[in-house]
């Protein structure tokens, strides 16, 4: 009984430092103490049985679950961003001109844009491109 308690505070522990540890690894093998240590508690088995289902449910968990975990906590899928934000229309939040960016308002976010051409504020603008986190616009 006592080593089972040992498996929950372990895969505890290990949940805890996946949080502040990137890779999205050791919470798997957390939640493999956690589930050996059920396990323990309800058959009885020797240590070295434990250990073995330990490292089989942490890598099997690790190999067939990982990606959809990955999946999952990147709920945003980012990758076709840059094709919806071209073309769209923003309004000018703050003066735009070549030699200084201003600032349009897209989808209710506040971005930096640039223009080879002065914006006045208040007027509407379509997205040519975007330049890494920069907006370049043009006026409509």
């Amino acid at each position: 009984m006592e080593l089972v308690m040992y498996w929950i505070i372990a895969g505890l522990l290990m949940m805890i430092l996946e949080l502040f540890i990137p890779g999205v690894v050791i919470g798997f093998f957390g939640a493999g103490a956690i589930l050996t240590g059920i396990i323990g508690y309800f058959i009885e088995m020797p240590w070295q049985f434990e250990v073995l289902i330990f490292l089989v449910l942490s890598l099997a968990m690790l190999q067939f679950l990982r990606k959809y975990v990955i999946k999952k906590l990147n709920k945003k899928d980012r990758s076709g961003e840059t094709e919806d934000i071209i073309g769209a229309e923003a309004l000018v939040a703050e003066i735009i001109t070549p030699e200084k960016p201003g600032k349009v308002q897209y989808r209710g976010s506040l971005w930096r844009a640039e223009s080879d051409e002065i914006i006045e504020a208040n007027t509407r603008v379509r997205i040519i491109t975007k330049r890494s986190i920069v907006l370049i616009v043009k006026p409509l």
